[in-house]
């Protein structure tokens, strides 16, 4: 009996240990093979396995491709597969005991959309010359939640060698809105920005790329609030300006076709109960000067939807579409400023656009890209009367507001690039056709303008009567636009004719005026095509090579030829090694750009040349002296009086620049970048127009202008567009990029400017229109200091703050007699220094003592002399997000979000001015009568954001889903 036991207890032993290793063989694993879009393995791919308790696992791809993990434990993983040459994937999902898993992952190419990271050890590449930024997953993610604070963390990112504002694209095309930030994949700035594929000289500007992998449903509804009662006082007006902005917006994206495609789907709607400031000089009803202040009520409501769709229909194809609708209206436009209430006018706008894309992945090697962009947009707008404008140059704008208009706007963008590379050396070519039209039907000034200027006029006693010397003459002084219409006024009230009232000092000085057909229809097509060439010379150095040659109508310049070169040196380093000894990533580049000819100017042209239009510029005194009686388009006609002509010269070529730059980039301690770039610009045939017959030097007198001799005789003013200014532009950067990590983003960067032009419409010279001999000078931007930085910065407890800043010196600005001396037709002229401070007329300014009334020979003020304000501006934020359905002890993230923003634009509430007036003639001169704005309005989810004097906030809570 006891052997029989002892036998089964070995048996069942033995059963038990031939068993273990059984169950050991039925593991858990996970077999990926990494492929191509067109169906190649790859190998070396970076595979990392992430599991929910943050344990992780990295291989890399064998040269088939694969990976094996084995021993797996079951739960949550999330799959980041990286490759050179190749977008992130990132595949989330859930493993049980037991399984065998195989997972296929197919990398989309990033072709030209590839990325690179200042001071890595990647292999140098021909077409990063220049300085280059670009946020992959992890970094946009850290990005702020709120759209708002979104969108202006995207356009802060980069700025132009040149120092203009980037464009943006989206999926590589212009014009659409700024996407959702869980949408987005990817954020590159400038590139290459002497690729012969651009034809601007930002490179491809701020290019985000939507992912294509979207696979669960994802929602944000939000809503946006300003108030007045939330922002300071207007410095100009001495009380809060009346203002408030409700914003809705949404957006909903997801899977389509089974995970082949995806769609995203936003829109806004905007009440904006906004206000214009008037800050202006007028007359009372005693005649006496008088500081207008008040506010007016300008409503504003828009409301837009967006449509976008992605999708993968096959291994080698991807396509991108994008249409969008806007619609507004607003009341009261053109009001503000020396504009008064009575020049007021009622806007609607519509406009639709629509983008397509399409990559096809020949194979790895070789991809070609084919974009299309449609834009279509209706406007009208109607004036509140057509009575004719009074414009007293820099004290008021009243009168009729003269602005009935309709008129529809398209434009299209087509292009294809192929790029193919073959080792060491890589190809791209490709064209660019890009076309616009308009069709306008406006009546703007057909019912006139009288201008008023300064002028030398009698001094007056406190009885209104010339005052006489002791040697019997009527002593003269010089006297501003607005006592000039106080005296036209006043002396017509006494009953005194025309022409006391200007011997007085009385009367306008110009009056335009325009009749005819007032439909007009214009086009404009221009044609782009380049070769671009780069080749890896060694590990560390490359170069890269193009042509790109343009063309347009409208113009005849047939020989646009634009060279391209740049060359870029990017040293490797050692592991570990010091960032402070290792060498600096060095571009330099060269290259020649064209700039399109605008559309408007063609259309300015046809306004006044077309056999059906006519447009008049009167100085004669015999028509002004009616004032303020009207003529007629009939009467000048029966008059015979000399029409306005406006012509493109046939000589004219189209403008461009070349553009020289070197750029430094140096990896810095504790993940600090440090760039350097110098950008010398030579811009050459820049666009101006000058009147070619105005009077010959000394033969206009003002006060008789008939008299004058004209090289081509008594036919009116010709203002003819030349291609004839030159510009020269030196600029500085210093930036200093932060380490970017999961609670900061950040940047500072500093800029410096040179610049002198002869860009300039009219002469400055009180006597000769055709002497441009001292007119090339400083630029309005020269000798500007910026320092501008942003900083993004993500606390405990799902707690956001922001902040960007931007400190300017001051800007130049032109001094001008007011006064239009020469006869061409342009208040342009110059005074003098002083030569004798005694002098009656002379003007003492921080410029020194300034005479309107030189005398031939003197030496002129130069252009752009004054310097005004600096502007300092800091704005912050600050958002908190609530999270539900989250899993903490998982790490599983939050299926809902909602998040609260507020918003301080100019924290320290500090009264930015705007440029000084210029004009001696002006009662508001050397002041300023309105804020500085950085750069024009932003539109926020399709809503205009205004700009304030002061501080000002605003609320917004967005629920993500």
């Amino acid at each position: 009996m006891t052997n029989l036991l002892t036998v089964l207890l070995i048996t069942a032993c033995i059963s038990v240990l031939a068993q273990t290793p059984i169950a050991q063989t039925i593991e858990t694993t996970l077999l990926v093979t990494v492929k191509d879009q067109a169906g190649g393995t790859v190998s070396a791919a970076e595979i990392t396995l992430v599991r929910s308790d943050e344990k992780a696992f990295q291989l890399k791809s064998s040269s088939q491709g694969t990976v094996l993990f084995r021993r797996l434990t079951a739960g949550k993983y999330y799959l980041n597969t990286t490759a050179n040459g190749f977008k992130t994937d990132i595949l989330e999902l859930t493993i049980t005991n037991g399984e065998t898993r195989k997972i296929d992952i197919v990398l989309e190419v990033a072709g030209i959309e590839s990325t690179v990271e200042i001071g890595e050890n990647d292999a140098v590449d021909a077409e990063k010359t220049g300085s280059t930024t670009v946020l992959n997953e992890r970094q946009i993610a850290n990005l702020p939640d709120n759209q708002e604070d979104l969108e202006r963390a995207i356009r802060l990112i980069g700025q132009a060698v040149t120092g203009e504002e980037l464009p943006i694209s989206v999926n590589g095309v212009q014009g659409g809105k700024i996407p959702p930030k869980d949408t987005i994949q990817q954020i590159r700035v400038n590139q290459n920005v002497f690729s012969a594929q651009y034809d601007s000289p930002w490179g491809g500007g701020i290019e985000i790329f939507t992912r294509s992998n979207v696979d669960k449903y994802r929602g944000y509804v939000g809503f946006g609030f300003a108030d007045s009662r939330l922002n300071a006082a207007d410095p100009f007006l001495g009380r809060r300006v009346p203002y408030q902005m409700k914003n809705y917006f949404f957006s909903l994206s997801g899977p389509l076709l089974g995970k082949k495609a995806n769609f995203n789907l936003y829109g806004s709607h905007t009440n904006s109960d906004s206000s214009s400031v008037i800050n202006a000089t007028v007359l009372d009803a005693n005649l006496l000067p008088v500081e207008l202040k008040e506010s007016i009520s300008t409503p504003k409501s828009s409301d837009s939807i967006n449509m976008t769709i992605n999708a993968d229909p096959n291994a080698k194809h991807k396509i991108y579409f994008n249409y969008g609708l806007g619609v507004s209206q607003a009341k009261d436009q053109n009001t503000g400023g020396f504009s008064l209430p009575s020049r007021a006018n009622d806007t609607r706008n519509q406009s639709h656009y629509l983008q397509l894309s399409e990559t096809f992945l020949v194979n790895q090697k070789f991809v070609n890209q084919s974009r299309f962009f449609g834009f279509y947009e209706s406007s009208e707008s109607f004036g509140g009367s057509n009575d004719a404008a009074i414009n007293v140059l820099d004290a008021f704008f009243g009168g009729g507001s003269q602005q009935d208009m309709t008129s529809g706007n398209y434009r299209f963008d087509a292009s294809n690039e192929t790029t193919w590379q073959m080792g060491r050396y890589a190809l791209g070519f490709g064209f660019r056709f890009r076309g616009e039209g308009i069709s306008q039907d406006s009546r703007s000034n057909f019912g006139g303008t009288y201008t008023f200027s300064g002028r030398l006029a009698p001094k007056l006693d406190a009885t209104n009567q010339p005052v006489v010397g002791d040697d019997g003459e009527i002593v003269t002084t010089e006297i501003n636009s607005l006592e000039s219409y106080r005296r036209t006024i006043f002396f017509r009230r006494l009953g005194y004719n025309a022409a006391r009232i200007r011997a007085l000092g009385g009367g306008p000085n110009q009056f335009t005026i325009s009749g005819g057909d007032p439909l007009i229809k214009a086009a404009q097509y221009d044609l782009g095509l380049y070769v671009q060439n780069s080749f890896k010379i060694s590990e560390t150095l490359a170069a890269s090579f193009g042509i790109r040659y343009e063309n347009q109508t409208n113009i005849g310049s047939n020989f646009d030829l634009a060279p391209r070169f740049g060359i870029i040196w990017s040293p490797r380093s050692k592991d570990k090694q010091d960032p402070l000894t290792i060498l600096p990533r060095i571009s330099i580049g060269y290259g020649v750009f064209y700039s399109r000819f605008g559309l408007n100017n063609t259309l300015g042209v046809r306004q006044a040349s077309d056999a059906d239009r006519v447009q008049y510029l009167i100085t004669e005194t015999n028509i002004l002296d009616i004032f303020p009686a009207v003529p007629t388009v009939g009467d000048l006609e029966r008059f015979a009086l000399p029409r306005t002509q406006r012509l493109i010269d046939d000589e004219f070529h189209t403008p461009y620049q070349s553009l020289f730059n070197i750029s430094v980039s140096k990896k810095m301690p504790k993940g600090f970048t440090l760039n350097f770039t110098f950008a010398r610009g030579r811009f050459f045939r820049q666009s101006l127009t000058q009147n070619i017959n105005a009077p010959f030097a000394g033969t206009f007198d003002p006060r008789n202008p008939s008299t004058a001799i004209r090289p081509f005789g008594n036919v009116g003013n010709i203002y003819a567009i030349r291609s004839a200014g030159k510009l020269e532009n030196d600029r500085y950067t210093l930036s200093l990029g932060f380490p970017q990590s999961q609670k900061l983003f950040g940047n500072l960067r500093y800029s410096y400017g040179r610049t002198r032009t002869s860009v300039v419409t009219g002469s400055g010279s009180p006597f000769d229109p055709y002497d441009f001999s001292q007119e090339y000078s400083p630029g309005p931007y020269d000798g500007v200091h910026s320092l501008g930085g942003y900083f993004f910065y993500n606390l405990p407890a799902k707690i956001s703050i922001g902040t960007d800043f931007s400190l300017n010196s001051g800007a130049r600005f032109n001094i001008t007699t007011g006064r239009d001396t020469n006869g061409d037709g342009y208040y342009s002229e110059r005074p003098s220094f002083a030569s004798d401070s005694n002098k009656p007329g002379v003007i003492p300014t921080p410029y020194g003592i300034l005479d309107p009334n030189p005398f031939p020979g003197e030496r002129l003020i130069p252009r752009n002399l004054g310097r005004g304000n600096s502007f300092i501006n800091f704005n912050a934020s600050i958002s908190k997000t609530f999270g539900f359905n989250e899993d903490k002890a998982k790490k599983i993230p939050p299926k809902q979000n909602l998040n609260f923003s507020l918003r301080v634009n100019n924290v320290f509430n500090n009264i930015n001015k705007g440029a000084p007036s210029g004009n001696m003639a002006s009662p508001s001169f050397l002041l300023s009568r309105s804020s500085y704005t950085d750069g024009g309005t932003i539109i926020i989810n399709g809503a205009q954001q205004e700009h304030f004097a002061g501080r000002s906030m605003s609320l917004s809570v967005g629920f993500w889903f």
